[in-house]
């Protein structure tokens, strides 16, 4: 099939505006302001572009959507994700990357950016390998599987087929930089990569290689897509609702302050005055200075001045509708924005709003958690692990602050004694109650536990009768 290798899919050219919208916003004051009339229309018609960048500094921005997503990420990543693997994935997690990230830092990324567009990229991607590689030093040497993510803009085109009865993506393009277009496709059942380099942007060259699993090509592409609402189109983002109210707030807020300024200046009307005129009689535009000490002097008996001050009574109306807006934005941002009520709600009010806010939430990690699971047991098959069952990853889903008494306690115990639990679950439910810090990682405390067993004396010895030793 022949394809425009340098174009963008229409279905997903037309999501680009939004997406740009969505990261305006969460990147702050200063990226909206730029964009200037785009998100801020001018209050007047005709006003100069002096006159327009005056007004645009003056209005107020609510940085809404950065405190919601900052709320959202604080809450998946106050706990470190749930993280189970073979040793050989176990030894790669902090260096997941080609830019040495961590498993962590990456599933920061994914979330932030599927919160954003709600479409992004995993890529599982192996070097080719070389002379000398042996199993004990692939890893030292850099031949091992990595990680990639691909932002929402740079996916071009991507298609679905059907094979053995499940629909898998059979074709991805990847705009990688300027000088470089990705091609992943499967060709008669074969994956195969095929890397377009431009000039001055136009392809100049291209290269198909086909990556190997001991000696054997790939029968799929190890690409997935991320999207919270499993659709194999674009959709709204979760995160959109939020951003189309802070923008409205924003755009109230520039009436607000084009209301502010009128008040803060009347208007000044001036009759009867006499129109100065230069030595050939053309007509002098006439400076109309206002302010204390300015007096204007006028022979005509018939000259009248009047000074008009608004009331501004639309202002409180205008404020009004901007709380509103605030307000919503709060009941969408699962209450991360809200004002404390000057009345207390009862308990059972707020543990059910919490409850479905949080069920949200976490159904939005666990979407965002199989894709990245998926990728992690392509990585780990790769490196020679066929059980994907070993390989385990599920972000945190629990946001709720937990409270433990002895009796949860000593069924903790009770099960961990029965081999119904182990040790790591032990820990998280003491972290989860706030007995041991929210910082700690599981491995540190572990290594911890396990140094103190080393460097606990030895016990006293004893005789058979049970007396100490003469």
């Amino acid at each position: 099939m022949s394809r425009d290798i340098q174009s963008v899919n229409p279905i997903l050219a037309q999501w680009h505006t939004r997406w740009k919208k969505n990261r305006d916003f969460l990147a702050g004051k200063d990226t909206v302001s730029l964009a200037g009339k785009t998100y801020l229309p001018e209050p007047v018609v005709g006003m100069s572009n002096d006159e327009y960048e005056r007004f645009k500094l003056q209005v107020d921005f609510y940085p809404a959507c950065i405190s919601v997503m900052e709320g959202w990420m604080g809450l998946i990543f106050r706990k470190e994700p749930q993280f189970q693997s073979p040793e050989n994935l176990q030894q790669i997690q902090y260096v997941i990357t080609k830019d040495a990230d961590s498993l962590e830092e990456f599933s920061r990324l994914l979330v932030r950016e599927t919160f954003t567009t709600n479409l992004t990229g995993l890529l599982v991607d192996h070097p080719e390998a070389h002379s000398g590689l042996t199993a004990a030093n692939a890893i030292e040497k850099g031949q091992r599987p990595f990680l990639s993510l691909w932002r929402a803009e740079s996916i071009m085109d991507y298609e679905f087929s059907i094979v053995n009865n499940q629909r898998v993506i059979s074709y991805v393009r990847l705009f990688e930089s300027e000088s470089k277009i990705l091609e992943l496709e499967l060709n008669g059942g074969i994956y195969q990569i095929t890397t377009h380099y431009l000039v001055d942007g136009q392809v100049a060259d291209s290269k198909t290689t086909i990556p190997t699993r001991l000696g054997k090509p790939l029968s799929f592409i190890p690409f997935r897509l991320v999207n919270t609402k499993s659709s194999k189109l674009p959709t709204s983002a979760h995160f959109e609702h939020m951003v189309d109210l802070n923008h409205e707030i924003y755009m109230k807020s520039g009436l607000l302050t084009q209301i502010d300024r009128f008040l803060a200046n009347p208007l000044i009307s001036a009759y009867g005055f006499e129109t100065e005129k230069d030595k050939d009689g053309n007509p002098i535009a006439r400076i109309w200075n206002f302010g204390p000490g300015v007096v204007w002097e006028s022979a005509g008996i018939n000259s009248k001045i009047e000074v008009k001050e608004f009331t501004g009574e639309g202002s409180a109306r205008l404020q009004n509708r901007i709380d509103e807006k605030k307000s919503q934005l709060a009941r969408t941002g699962a209450r991360i924005l809200q004002d404390d009520k000057a009345a207390p709600e009862a308990a059972e009010t707020i543990a059910i709003r919490q409850t479905s806010d949080n069920s949200i939430l976490a159904g939005l990690a666990r979407a965002i958690s199989r894709p990245l699971q998926d990728a992690l047991r392509w990585m780990a098959w790769w490196m020679g692990e066929n059980d994907d069952s070993k390989t385990q990853f599920m972000l945190n889903t629990n946001y709720l602050d937990r409270k433990l008494d002895k009796s949860d306690i000593d069924a903790l115990l009770a099960l961990f004694n029965a081999d119904m639990i182990t040790k790591e679950s032990i820990f998280h439910e003491l972290r989860d109650a706030g007995v041991i810090s929210e910082t700690v990682r599981w491995d540190d405390y572990q290594a911890k536990i396990e140094q103190q067993i080393i460097d606990r004396p030895a016990a006293a010895p004893t005789t058979n009768d049970g007396g100490a030793s003469a």
